[in-house]
C-alpha cells in the first residue's frame, strides 16, 4: 500500500539522486512534506524541457500545500491549459485562486468543478485524495470553502 510505495520511492531516490519521477512529489505532498515536493518538482522540471502535463498539477499542489498560493495559482493555470479534462486541477485551482483573493474567478472555477463532477463535495474529495495530516486536509478544505464548493 501507501507505506510500501513511500519506502520504494525513498530507496529509488537514495540509489539515484537524479530521480525525476513526479509521482514522488505527489506522494510527498500527501505525506505532509510539501516544501520538499516543491524543491523536488522544480529540479525535475528544470531537467525536462517538456515535462508531462501532470507535473504542473503535482507542482501546483505542492505550492498550495506549502502556502505559496500565488505560484500554485500560476502553475495550476498552466496545468488547466494542458489538461482541461483532468478534474483534480480545477479543484486545486479553485482553492488556490480563492486563497490569492481572486474570489470571483475562484467561484467560476468552482462552477467548472461542479459541472465536471455534479456530486462533488469537499469531504468526499478529501476522503478520495487522503492526507496523512489533518492540518493539510484542513488547509485544502479552507481554500475549497472560500471558492464556494459544498461541504
Amino acid at each position: 500500500g501507501y507505506l510500501r510505495q513511500r519506502e520504494e520511492f525513498e530507496r529509488a531516490l537514495a540509489l539515484n539522486p537524479n530521480l525525476a519521477d513526479g509521482r514522488f512529489a505527489h506522494m510527498l505532498v500527501h505525506d505532509g512534506r510539501a516544501r520538499q515536493a516543491v524543491t523536488f518538482m522544480r529540479r525535475v522540471m528544470r531537467q525536462d524541457p517538456l515535462p508531462p502535463p501532470i507535473y504542473f498539477s503535482y507542482l501546483g499542489n505542492a505550492y498550495y500545500m506549502s502556502g505559496n498560493y500565488e505560484d500554485a495559482f500560476n502553475t495550476l493555470r498552466i496545468g488547466m491549459e494542458k489538461m482541461p479534462g483532468y478534474r483534480a486541477i480545477p479543484v486545486w485551482l479553485a482553492a488556490a485562486t480563492a486563497q490569492t483573493g481572486r474570489l470571483e474567478e475562484a467561484h467560476k472555477t468552482a462552477t467548472l468543478v461542479l459541472e465536471m463532477a455534479p456530486g462533488f463535495t469537499i469531504n468526499g474529495w478529501l476522503q478520495h485524495i487522503h492526507f496523512e495530516r489533518q492540518s493539510d486536509a484542513d488547509l485544502l478544505a479552507e481554500g475549497l470553502r472560500k471558492a464556494g464548493l459544498p461541504e
